[in-house]
């Protein structure tokens, strides 16, 4: 790959391999294998979809776990039974770091929106899209839901 395997990087490099090996080719083959994905190029811009999608460190399992074990309901929202859903839309970067992030669609109120954002931006970094062989930005979008 163009760049390093370090922390997040173990899961997606191992996705490819696996992948690899059951098609009896080399990685260095299968990332450069030019696999249409409706004309994105990795040209810098963020991608809705990429050949390999970011994958948060552990997986779908850890990543409800980060957000069960970091969301703060606030208390205002608490304590008048405000409820609802944020969808939190953010860019994993070519080193699986988390920028850009807002709110796609609010949960209705300031204060669950705001909390939405701040546990999302408290992510650690993710294992990076890949699309052509390259690490490439890639746009997220992550539901939070507020209940009480």
């Amino acid at each position: 790959m163009k760049q390093s395997h370090e922390g997040g990087y173990s899961r997606a490099t191992a996705a490819l391999t696996d992948f690899a090996k059951r098609y009896n080719m080399t990685l260095d083959k299968l990332l450069e294998m030019n696999i249409p994905r409706g004309g994105q190029k990795p040209t810098g811009e963020a991608i809705e979809v990429a050949w390999l999608m970011p994958q948060y460190p552990g997986g779908v399992q850890a990543l409800m776990a980060f957000l069960r074990n970091n969301v703060k309901y606030p208390a205002i929202c608490e304590e008048h039974n405000i409820t609802g859903r944020s969808i939190v839309k953010f860019i994993v970067e070519k080193d699986g770091s988390i920028t850009n992030v807002d709110i796609d669609k609010s949960a209705g109120h300031a204060a669950l929106d705001n909390e939405a954002k701040r546990v999302i931006s408290k992510m650690p970094k993710w294992a990076p899209g890949i699309a052509d062989g390259h690490y490439v930005r890639v746009i997220y979008r992550v539901p939070i839901i507020f209940s009480l």
